[in-house]
């Protein structure tokens, strides 16, 4: 599934590409993130706490963030799997300046496999959609602050 969508931010665009690209700040944007375990340079694996499809557990997702140029645009590489399936994905963003903020444009891919594909495809979607703005408010109330 592909998505693209837009965010605007009230935060300046050289603290929406930090917020992206730390370790610390994407614990705290990720739903359910118990912590961030760098693994390599760029590569971490996310503890996870999630209900996907009303199948509530733990997983970890090892994220991998790629294409990083400050202050406009960076890829974060998604890939988790676990018993109920698997989930890989790309979020490309590009940040562009507009007047008082910043507009976060996504483009999105997600690929679901497993239970998960059989018993929740008509749900990535909406939970793709939600995830990505709910990650962009708490990015903007992060950023907005420093």
């Amino acid at each position: 599934m592909k998505l693209t969508s837009t965010h605007h931010l009230r935060a300046p665009r050289d603290r929406v590409h930090a917020g992206l690209t730390d370790p610390a700040v994407l614990q705290q944007l990720i739903t359910g993130c118990e912590k961030i375990v760098p693994t390599g340079p760029d590569s971490y694996d996310a503890h996870l706490k999630l209900t996907i499809a009303g199948i509530e557990g733990r997983h970890v997702a090892h994220l991998q963030l790629r294409e990083i140029r400050p202050p406009t645009d960076c890829t974060l590489l998604v890939e988790a799997r676990g018993g109920p399936g698997s989930v890989k994905g790309s979020v490309r963003v590009r940040l562009e300046e507009r007047a008082g903020g910043t507009d976060a444009v996504c483009d999105a891919e997600v690929t679901v496999g497993g239970l998960l594909a059989a018993f929740a495809s008509n749900q990535v979607g909406p939970a793709t959609e939600r995830a990505l703005t709910n990650f962009f408010r708490r990015l903007e109330a992060i950023a907005g602050k420093q």
